[in-house]
């Protein structure tokens, strides 16, 4: 079954982390381009675990975040643990398939966000002045086709 807009996924051995590293990283799909654009991209948010940078004296603190806890809200359980989506940075542009990674087992499905938090998300990301506002209108044009409801038109 193909990814849908919402699904979170691990993706075994990432290899652009901004330390160099290459991890295991946990994403959130929210968008591709549209069936007319001249390249197909995929749009991903990575979380992080690494809520210290986040918090009030960390060098990351005024950025804009949305915060997954699943020892607190059911609806988060497919995350191991509590982290978060840095908002103020852009999404990750994925011009691979993401289905024909999945079907390399190179990404492993976890679950999926409801809808209402994926418009909460995509509100919050629409603060971000790093984003570009193509950008913007891709992701929200993808969130509608999946039936999320209640997203601004401006971006």
């Amino acid at each position: 079954m193909p990814l849908t807009i919402g699904d979170v996924f691990v993706w075994e051995n990432f290899d652009n982390h901004n330390d160099g590293s290459i991890k295991n990283a946990w994403f959130v799909y929210i968008g591709k381009t549209g069936l007319f654009s001249e390249v197909s991209l995929f749009y991903i948010l990575r979380t992080t675990t690494q809520l210290h940078h986040y918090e009030n004296t960390g060098s990351r603190h005024k950025h804009i975040t949305h915060i997954f806890d699943p020892s607190n809200n059911p609806a988060h359980t497919c995350f191991d643990s509590k982290c978060l989506l840095d908002l103020t940075e852009k999404p990750f542009e994925i011009t691979r398939d993401l289905n024909e990674l999945e079907r390399l087992g190179k990404l492993n499905r976890k679950g999926s966000l409801p809808l209402p938090e994926l418009a909460e998300v995509f509100k919050k990301l629409c603060n971000s002045k790093l984003i570009p506002k193509i950008t913007k209108r891709n992701i929200r044009d993808s969130l509608r086709a999946a039936g999320v409801k209640g997203l601004p038109d401006q971006v």
